[in-house]
């Protein structure tokens, strides 16, 4: 939605694992967290 503030968490590092830039949209709601990945121009932002 235009003008929303979106919440973005970021996994930078976990262990055995290479560094990810990738983002995922949060949303936090009464049933819990629900996560997407972050769309720039249709396409996985940080190389998903």
């Amino acid at each position: 939605r235009q003008g929303d503030i979106l919440r973005v968490l970021q996994v930078i590092k976990m262990r055995g694992t290479s560094h990810s830039q990738a983002q995922y949209v949060v949303e936090l709601t009464p049933i819990g967290m629900l996560m997407a990945p972050h769309l720039k121009g249709g396409r996985p932002e940080g190389g998903m």
